[in-house]
């Protein structure tokens, strides 16, 4: 059995989420024990879908049978963990009591805090993080939870589980403490707020829909209702648990399982999305797709070398901006020869971002097992009429699931924000302005807070990714020695995610401003060409015998300008200054020229004078074929897209035409900016920039954050990639992306409605 790539889990995820988000009427989650997916944890716990328990009569059997199985061994006499003997490193205690036995399992674990409290008084500390669990995490909590019970092995009746899923699909959300479980035994506590609801404890509060009724329809507007109320309210009665009904409940896994299951499903997310972007800087830096020739990969054949590999040449193709660069050409006079290969953030990216793929298809394989396993204690073997006492409730394996996951977001983030800096940094950007400026360097710092910025979230990941297994303390009389800290390590993968989102947003932000600029060299160069051509021709034409002198002159001289445009001493400069000092540095070359070909030369050389004229003529034609580009690129007509390859061209138009993210034209387009200096040269469309639609850049930072966040940027990421493994023809799940022109309606519809 061949073992998925990792793309392939990702696109197949997808699709099944798009089957139960996207849908007119939702398809419900069928909860069968076995077979629940990442995308179905999803789907339930952010976007309303149903859950539903298999009908099977298998299935009700099964439950039903481990039920009457063990009320036969409490009714023999059987010393049974949880059942009639204390809990815990107190489990050499015995009690006939078992129903009350639960009542104290629940007032043991809920312990923890979950405060609403608000400034009482002058100078009174404002928490900077809240103290209960996301709506969605509950749900996803939840709904594995009813997955685990309805295999059977607990001893839970099925009207408990029928009522999880009741106020699952209502709605009805209970508020659970974010902190306090080492998930030892599960996540008991957790767990605990959860089936506390079910007695009706008073005490504990659920979020619900405002009018909660007898339909589950979706509503942004929430109340909080204590448990019992709640349930008088939709017509349940208060559960009293049976023998182990309580411990079947809280102690598992679910809780660490269920956040572990949509940290992952995002950080896949943002494992394609890296490769994406690592594609669309390339194509910015005019990179070598070399890099990611399928020779490299099948020498060291690593799958996932070889598959991001792969996807890179694939997002590159029908690209204008690269080049393969065979071998150095002999340059012009004081003409520096490029990068032969690219930098380490570009060139190893496939080697860098291979082992993360690795890593996170072992580690859905671990939550995917997580999520369809019984992790309870003890469990019940109705078939072999056994009980029998172990430690499936152990859940390193979503601990180490989870580390992985946060480092791989953190060594994606090193190397994106690498990539970044080099791209706006004019020493290493391959003649791009400083600071990704489109206006005057001088007055305009466009994109260096952005990497400020970069490096803080670059650093809090470096912070984040840190392993959370060493910091185990033993705990619970040193019966919990050993404890896994998985809801912990998932905890932190979810902060980490968030962190990288603002990363990635920002990084896109620049990198369209990259693509614009990069056009924009090109069409300056391809409009100066033919003008230095003839201003070159008109001065020297007369001084040369014949056209191939004058055709080397021009050469030479081209060579010269297209380096000194490119060379940092030339971008850092404003236009005026930068222009003429590339054509006076040109006039040396001019005499040298005709110092050292006199075989060519008429007789004799052109006087100052006309090297003078030629050269204040080239400044000029510089200056104006540079504001021509400017001004085709803020237009309508900007032909950017026309440039890129498959993927950055999806990426380039869902940022500037569904986001509506623009360029950023420098200081004309601050929202305070007003021309008071007539030295600044604006055109008439950016004079009148400073009104209400003028946005400070950090504004259409968080436009793109939110559609990553809400995963309506998803929908070009995934169509990038579809694009990839149909043009590569891998044998994998086709997902129905939409159509361009239908992303911006979807974009407002798809994300969290219900929940948040």
């Amino acid at each position: 059995m061949t073992t998925e790539s990792h793309c392939q889990i990702v696109l197949e995820n997808w699709r099944r989420l798009q089957q139960f988000s996207t849908a007119v009427d939702k398809n419900a989650v069928v909860v069968k024990g076995k077979q629940l997916t990442l995308a179905e944890v999803v789907a339930v716990a952010r976007y309303g879908s149903m859950a539903v328990i298999d009908k099977s009569p298998e299935l009700r059997e099964s439950v039903d049978k481990s039920v009457n199985y063990l009320r036969e061994c409490v009714e023999q006499g059987e010393i049974l963990y949880g059942i009639n003997t204390g809990f815990g490193g107190s489990a050499n205690t015995t009690t006939d009591d078992t129903k009350n036995l639960q009542i104290s399992l629940m007032q043991m674990q809920q312990y923890g805090v979950i405060s609403n409290v608000k400034n009482q008084y002058p100078g009174a500390r404002e928490s900077s993080a809240t103290t209960e669990m996301p709506e969605s995490w509950v749900r996803a909590s939840m709904l594995v939870r009813c997955n685990t019970l309805v295999q059977g092995h607990s001893g839970v009746r099925f009207t408990i589980i029928e009522a999880l899923t009741e106020l699952l699909n209502r709605k009805c959300t209970p508020l659970v403490p974010l902190r306090g479980s080492i998930s030892a035994s599960g996540d008991l506590s957790p767990l605990s707020y959860i089936a506390g609801v079910l007695e009706g404890n008073p005490k504990l509060l659920l979020r619900t829909p405002v009018g909660t009724g007898t339909t589950c329809q979706e509503s942004k507007c929430q109340e909080f209702v204590p448990a019992d109320r709640l349930l008088s309210q939709i017509g349940m009665q208060p559960i009293s648990f049976g023998p182990k009904e309580g411990l079947g409940l809280i102690n598992g896994t679910a809780v660490s399982a269920a956040v572990a299951a949509m940290g992952l499903h995002e950080t896949h997310h943002m494992a394609v999305l890296s490769q994406v972007l690592t594609a669309v800087a390339v194509e910015v830096m005019s990179g070598n797709p070399e890099s990611f020739d399928p020779f490299i990969a099948q020498v060291r054949p690593h799958p996932g070398q070889i598959e991001c590999a792969a996807n890179i040449s694939k997002f590159l193709q029908g690209s204008k901006l690269t080049q393969i660069v065979h071998g150095f050409q002999k340059m012009g006079v004081g003409a520096a020869p490029p990068l032969r290969q690219d930098r380490y953030q570009l060139r190893t990216a496939s080697q860098w971002m291979g082992p993360l793929l690795e890593d996170l298809t072992l580690a859905h394989k671990q939550v995917t097992v997580e999520l369809n396993s019984t992790t309870d204690n003890p469990l019940i073997d109705s078939d072999g009429r056994r009980t029998l006492h172990g430690g499936n409730f152990q859940a390193l394996s979503v601990t180490v699931a989870m580390d992985k996951a946060r480092s791989a977001l953190q060594l994606m983030s090193k190397m994106l924000f690498a990539q970044c800096t080099e791209i706006i940094n004019p020493d290493l950007n391959n003649g791009l302005p400083p600071n990704l400026c489109f206006d005057e360097p001088s007055l305009s710092y466009c994109l260096k807070g952005v990497d400020i910025g970069m490096a803080a979230y670059t650093s809090e990941l470096g912070f984040l990714a840190h392993p959370v297994g060493p910091n185990v303390q033993s705990a619970e009389m040193s019966n919990q020695a050993i404890n896994s800290l998985a809801l912990i390590s998932a905890r932190y993968t979810q902060t980490a995610i968030d962190v990288f989102s603002m990363l990635a947003a920002s990084y896109i932000y620049v990198l369209c401003q990259g693509l614009d600029l990069r056009v924009l060299q090109l069409q300056f160069l391809e409009a100066l060409q033919p003008l230095v051509e003839s201003i070159t021709t008109n001065a020297y034409g007369p001084f040369l015998t014949n056209s191939t002198a004058c055709k080397d002159l021009n050469s030479m001289l081209w060579t010269h300008i297209t380096s000194s445009l490119k060379s940092a001493s030339s971008t850092t400069k404003d236009s005026q200054q930068r222009f003429t000092m590339v054509s006076q540095t040109a006039q040396s070359l001019v005499v040298t020229f005709f110092a050292s070909h006199p075989e060519v030369a008429t007789g004799h050389c052109p006087q100052m004078t006309t090297i003078y004229t030629w050269s204040r003529d080239l400044a000029t034609a510089m200056a104006g074929a540079f504001k021509a580009s400017q001004l085709l690129l803020v237009s309508p007509k900007c032909p950017t897209s026309t440039y890129l390859g498959s993927a950055a061209r999806i990426m380039y138009d869902y940022v500037r035409q569904t986001l509506r993210v623009p360029l950023n034209r420098g200081l004309v387009d601050h929202p305070t900016f007003q021309n008071t200096d007539k030295s600044i040269n604006t055109e008439p469309e950016a004079q009148n920039s400073a009104n209400e639609d003028t946005q400070i850049i950090g504004t259409y930072i968080t436009r793109i954050y939110e559609a990553l966040r809400s995963e309506a940027l998803m929908f070009p990421i995934m169509e990038c990639l579809e694009q990839g493994t149909q043009n590569g023809r891998r044998d994998t799940v086709t997902v129905n992306t939409p159509a361009r022109e239908n992303r911006k309606s979807i974009s407002k519809s798809f994300g969290p409605q219900a929940v948040h």
